[in-house]
């Protein structure tokens, strides 16, 4: 696994996934001051890593019938009072794939990642059935441009999501859910 910084990729350890396709599913973040990563050891589960320790503390159990993780993000925001390139990172995080056995789309799901410290994170649909649009990373997909990440601004924060649609060339109509 690697830790992705703007300047180089430095090797911070590594997990064995038990399914032959990695996808993206190791995602680093930082949260008060403290490194971790999202990752997927299990085809079926969300994990959270301590970096640079490399210990698994906790998360989603896996499941024969889960969601399978392809992609991570957490969007941050440079901070400027922050020490040598601390980011703020926001409270929430976004997983992109399948229930098992329905691959034919990927599906942008909710990470609330205020427990990291704890080891405990939850996934939802919170934003409903929203399909990633083919051939795009996550992290292209959301949009944080209407959010503020400073903490006392409270509920009502916004976010944008991409979305893909179908349509036919002759007639111009909708064909996304077909």
């Amino acid at each position: 696994m690697y830790r992705v910084t703007p300047d180089d990729d430095q090797l911070v350890g590594t997990y064995v996934r038990n399914y032959p396709t990695f996808y993206h599913t190791f995602f680093h973040f930082r949260r008060r001051g403290i490194d971790y990563a999202l990752y997927s050891p299990d085809y079926t589960s969300t994990r959270l890593l301590a970096l640079p320790e490399c210990v698994d503390l906790g998360g989603e159990a896996p499941h024969s019938l889960g969601f399978c993780p392809i992609d991570y993000y957490v969007p941050c925001f440079d901070d400027a009072t922050a020490k040598e390139q601390d980011l703020l990172y926001v409270h929430c995080g976004f997983v992109a794939g399948c229930v098992w056995g329905d691959d034919s789309t990927y599906k942008i799901q909710f990470l609330d990642l205020s427990r990291v410290g704890e080891g405990l994170l939850t996934r939802d649909d919170r934003f409903g059935y929203i399909v990633l649009p083919e051939k795009a990373r996550l992290a292209d997909a959301v949009s944080t441009h209407l959010y503020d990440p400073q903490p006392d601004l409270g509920p009502g924060q916004q976010i944008a999501i991409a979305v893909q649609r179908r349509f036919d060339i002759d007639t111009g109509r909708d064909t996304t859910d077909e």
